[in-house]
């Protein structure tokens, strides 16, 4: 069985659209992981003022911060 050339540039260019594929899908995917880092952060300092207005007798604020932050 003979390799032709042209069967070797065939699969050179498909390894090469499936490598370029699996990079746009892992940027995406480092894109979509960095939103969700930013959102649990600011989720997170939220219901950390809650707390604090909490313990300070500041019951009212701390339901309304948290009811306007739509939590999923």
């Amino acid at each position: 069985m003979t390799i032709h050339p042209a069967d070797i540039e065939d699969d050179v260019a498909d390894l090469h659209r499936r490598l370029v594929e699996a990079e746009r899908e892992r940027d995406e995917a480092i894109k979509e992981r960095d939103r969700l880092r930013r959102q649990l952060a600011y989720l997170t300092a939220q219901v950390r003022y809650a707390v604090s207005e909490m313990k300070v007798g500041q019951i009212d604020y701390a339901r309304r911060r948290l009811d306007r932050r739509s939590f999923p």
